[in-house]
């Protein structure tokens, strides 16, 4: 199977000229490998529910794909449950007390249900996005601390930035700096070599799934 970066360096590039200007697309070519075909029938629940929680359909895809590679029975050695590789004991419990009120240890067979499975993992997301990372000004450096604090969770995203979980000490530093810059810190500084890496993977398979 064709990896997310390969396909990437393989698209087409068209030009095609706009009122205002030269617009500049990418034509990509997806295998039709078993990857392909598992993520296309998810597509209508996560665009639901991408939709649900204001969180960009790509990410959701870009996140099942380097958790599970859409196995939705997948669990590891934390361990963790299903599509998006929910951990009952931190993530689960995080979503839960925002959605119903308090805290509630999710079971495995709770996880390994598709549907509850992705909205639990996208309620994480939109936790990370639109509260923990609220005050990060820029989108595209509020994604990147998303995407390495689903992996490494929020204080390891403000340990590769100032070395403390403080997260208003991060903030601060964060929006002193580039959307590069932000990516460097956290594939470069970030206390695990996983979620470096995790970074590296979900960001390149955005690109991807944006043409999904």
């Amino acid at each position: 199977m064709e990896t997310a970066e390969r396909i990437i360096k393989k698209a087409k590039i068209t030009k095609s000229r706009e009122k205002g200007g030269v617009k500049y697309s990418l034509i990509f070519k997806f295998p039709k490998s078993k990857l392909y075909i598992k993520a296309k029938e998810y597509k209508p629940l996560v665009t639901a529910i991408s939709q649900k929680y204001n969180v960009e359909y790509p990410l959701i895809f870009a996140i099942i794909h380097t958790e599970s590679s859409f196995n939705p029975m997948a669990v590891s050695y934390i361990p963790a449950y299903g599509l998006m590789q929910i951990v009952p004991q931190t993530a689960g419990k995080d979503v839960t007390k925002n959605l119903f009120g308090k805290p509630l240890l999710l079971t495995p067979s709770y996880l390994f249900n598709k549907k509850n499975n992705i909205n639990i993992g996208t309620g994480y997301l939109y936790l990370l996005y639109y509260k923990y990372f609220s005050g990060i000004k820029n989108p595209e450096s509020r994604l990147l601390c998303t995407i390495a604090a689903y992996n490494g969770g929020p204080g390891g995203v403000a340990r590769a930035f100032t070395g403390t979980t403080k997260l208003y000490l991060a903030r601060k530093k964060i929006n002193s700096m580039t959307p590069e810059e932000v990516y460097e810190t956290l594939v470069t500084r970030a206390p695990m070599k996983e979620t470096r890496n995790y970074v590296k993977k979900v960001y390149n398979r955005i690109k991807f799934y944006k043409h999904f």
